[in-house]
């Protein structure tokens, strides 16, 4: 993997519980790691679901490997949110490959 290749910087994100004021949990989320990344876009779909447009954004990220990460971590990259659906990696080759889906696609760069 070429270094020059890696021109976004992606935060990966897990979810933590905390306890809001009145001791509810809640879910919130904390940074795992913070790498640089490249993205490639898969494809833009727009489907009719209960009578309303729903936009779907896939795309996927390729970075070095790392440990750890798993389909229930989102990433954050530039504003957008993005949940993790698949992840490929290769430890010998040092990447990891994450398939993700926008969870705001209308505000996708």
């Amino acid at each position: 993997m070429r270094a020059g290749s890696l021109d976004r910087r992606i935060t990966i994100e897990q979810a933590t519980l905390a306890q809001d004021g009145a001791g509810q949990a809640i879910e919130t989320w904390s940074t795992f790691i913070a790498v640089w990344a490249s993205r490639s876009d898969v494809r833009g779909r727009e489907r009719f679901a209960s009578q309303q447009e729903l936009a779907t954004r896939t795309a996927t990220y390729r970075c070095r490997w790392v440990a750890g990460v798993n389909e229930s971590m989102r990433i954050q990259d530039a504003g957008s949110v993005y949940r993790i659906v698949g992840i490929a990696d290769n430890r010998r080759k040092n990447w990891v490959e994450f398939t993700v889906t926008a969870l705001n696609p209308q505000d996708v760069e």
